[in-house]
């Protein structure tokens, strides 16, 4: 406990002295300092520039602490409340996302260059989220007998560095050509876009690389902008169940399941009795962004006219429109226990609320192709207008939560062994194609 505690403070000074926030803070005040000696010495005017300077310089200290504390406390929200207030909501908003996204610069150790390259494993998370399925298979790994480094490529520390502040592990640069001569495996959430540089390299060296699917996936790049051929390049694939397989093809596969799912399926539900529509807006990094104030406008109606109220879960990569009431910040896995239905487009969030017995409702009306969606059955209700969004909503939940067609569709998507967890079928996998590359 003691280690954890010093390692989270850590991160979070390490954090607070590379934030640009805290740099332009610290440059304020000297800047008060000798304005205000100067105006003692030459100007009396200047005391009023020196007055200015120390106001915007209290102004930045409060943001930054505001933002900080924002930090621990998010972590620990128990409940779910829409904002009362769009500014001030708006200020908490800009002071968390600016603070500890957009404004830090990473706090990555070199990559260790001294270890058995045969136990070396690279671990490559490329958002917050990945650290739930990185880090107890990191833990796997060291407990029979390896070295697992978990490394962050500056691309993808926007989207990852939220989650490292509750990491007990050290995090590392990616590894270049010559470092990885040293490892043994390398295994990444993404084997495309920021990390495909560093999997074609180790694929050259002869190392053996693992991708493991992070979510419910456009595996034909459908809506992308760009063909990214997700799982296409690593050796082997770790997929969460048979609609991964199927997808993949002839690509070589394994499948072990998702730790961050199966967590949320075995751990007992928070009882609430609260009325609340959970709204998933997540149309980020060029997917249909053209649709998305559409799509909100047209959930929006919906819930007005059911009277149902409602919460806007924003996407950490996407900023609300001023206009938007009731958004919020708040990790929409910390909203999803006291949600009485999600209404989302295709994403993986749909799964996590199934996994928690929260009635999901798939709101298509811009007409999206996404097969594991579209071939659902009756898994759960599909909208395609505002219209018929307010009837499902005016009606009584049916029972799609934990109908026998909604556990079947999970089935597909998450596997579940009892006796077995995610990690220990991930590493029982990666030593199984090891032991066959040694052969």
């Amino acid at each position: 406990m003691y280690p954890a505690v010093v390692t989270r403070v850590r991160n979070l000074l390490s954090d607070i002295a590379g934030s640009r926030l805290a740099s332009t803070f610290v440059l304020m005040c000297g800047l008060a300092a000798i304005t205000y000696a100067l105006a003692i010495a030459v100007e009396p005017v200047l005391e009023y520039l020196a007055l200015l300077v120390a106001v915007i310089a209290s102004i930045g200290a409060a943001v930054l602490a505001a933002a900080g504390l924002s930090r621990i406390a998010a972590s620990q929200r128990p409940t779910v409340a829409i904002p009362a207030s769009r500014p001030i909501d708006s200020m908490v908003d800009a002071a968390i996302a600016r603070t500890h996204r957009r404004w830090t610069e990473p706090w990555l150790r070199p990559f260790p260059t001294t270890g058995e390259g045969e136990r070396r494993i690279v671990l490559l998370p490329g958002a917050a989220y990945h650290l739930a399925e990185i880090a107890p298979l990191a833990d796997e790994l060291e407990s029979r007998g390896y070295e697992p480094i978990i490394c962050v490529g500056e691309p993808h520390w926007g989207r990852t560095q939220p989650g490292l502040f509750w990491l007990d592990r050290p995090t590392h640069a990616v590894p270049t050509t010559d470092q990885l001569q040293g490892v043994s495996v390398v295994v990444t959430m993404k084997d495309w876009a920021g990390y495909k540089t560093t999997v074609d390299a180790a694929k050259g060296l002869g190392i053996l690389t693992v991708a493991i699917v992070e979510g419910v996936q456009d595996f034909g790049d459908l809506h992308q902008p760009v063909q990214h051929h997700p799982y296409q390049t690593a050796d082997l694939v770790l997929c969460q169940g048979d609609n991964d397989v199927a997808a993949l093809g002839d690509r070589p596969t394994v499948i072990v399941g998702s730790n961050r799912l199966e967590q949320i399926v075995r751990a007992p539900a928070i009882p609430h009795d609260n009325r609340i529509a959970l709204i998933n807006v997540n149309f980020t990094y060029g997917v249909l962004t053209d649709q998305r104030d559409a799509w909100v406008q047209s959930a929006v109606d919906a819930c007005k006219v059911a009277e149902m109220p409602y919460v806007l879960s924003i996407h950490p990569a996407a900023k609300a429109p001023r206009s938007w009431t009731n958004t919020t910040r708040i990790p929409i896995s910390s909203l999803l226990p006291h949600a009485s239905v999600l209404i989302s487009r295709f994403s993986t969030v749909p799964f996590e609320a199934m996994a928690r017995g929260v009635r999901f409702i798939y709101h298509n009306p811009h007409q999206e192709r996404m097969p594991a969606f579209l071939d659902a059955g009756n898994s759960f209700e599909v909208t395609s207008t505002s219209a018929e969004l307010t009837t499902a909503l005016r009606s009584p939940d049916s029972g799609e939560a934990s109908s026998e067609a909604t556990k079947a569709f999970f089935a597909r998507q998450v596997s579940i062994v009892d006796g077995a967890t995610p990690a220990q079928r991930s590493t029982d996998a990666i030593e199984s194609h090891l032991a066959r590359q040694h052969r």
